[in-house]
């Protein structure tokens, strides 16, 4: 599983990548969550973060062949590869096998480091969080539908962009760390806080302070775990 996720992100001068994978079977280490980040051919930044239903080997596989069917997708140059024609087409790759189409949610987006500039989508996932020390942190807007569903996607997903500061964290996360104890609001408001904490605190690890904080005591948890922090410095 290690492989799927794994792998050495680029070094991006005033970015700095964070993550953490825990799988809810802590046995096989399978399961249908992702995240990436990888360079443009144009230089640009692009991540990804996503979760296929269900865990074990067949998510793990079908989280694979999402996972790399965005890269291939956003790397390709017959069109600017922003974040709602990059997710299109990714619903497309999925329904090539349409006996065995899963629902798959998935977040990408491509950072311009020169105009600093973040333009996202998100595909029915869980919104980004934007956090200051400081301040309260932020939910940022978010529009989209599930991969996975309909052959063509509705006019629903919608792409979004803000200009980042210095000493702000992006946080993306799947539903497994919020959805713990089946309550959303409670998940969400400890998320915000762990958050906070993160960035107030200067966090070395902000991905694996954010998952501690908000599972605290919870030693059992249903369903897979995924977070991806973004450090703007």
């Amino acid at each position: 599983m290690e492989g799927f996720l794994a792998g050495d992100f680029p070094i991006v001068d005033g970015l700095a990548f964070d993550v953490l994978y825990q799988p809810a079977a802590a046995i096989e280490h399978l399961g249908g969550d992702w995240y990436d980040i990888f360079t443009l051919p144009d230089g640009r930044v692009a991540f990804s973060l996503g979760d296929v239903c269900g865990r074990g080997l067949r998510a793990a596989v079908k989280m694979g062949q999402a996972k790399q069917a965005i890269k291939v997708a956003a790397s390709l140059q017959i069109n600017d590869p922003m974040p709602i024609a990059v997710l299109e087409q990714t619903n497309k790759v999925i329904f090539l096998n349409n006996h065995q189409v899963e629902f798959t949610t998935a977040i990408y987006g491509v950072i311009d480091t020169t105009s600093r500039k973040v333009t996202y989508a998100s595909a029915g996932h869980h919104p980004p969080i934007l956090a200051k020390a400081g301040e309260q942190p932020r939910i940022m807007p978010n529009h989209g539908f599930p991969l996975g569903v309909e052959l063509n996607l509705p006019d629903l997903i919608r792409e979004h962009e803000f200009i980042y500061e210095s000493g702000t964290l992006l946080v993306l996360y799947t539903d497994g760390l919020i959805e713990f104890s089946h309550d959303v609001e409670e998940g969400e408001a400890r998320l915000l806080g762990a958050a906070r904490d993160a960035v107030n605190t200067k966090a070395q690890h902000p991905a694996r302070f954010i998952v501690e904080s908000v599972l605290q005591e919870e030693q059992q948890h249903p369903d897979d775990v995924a977070v991806l922090t973004i450090f703007f410095e």
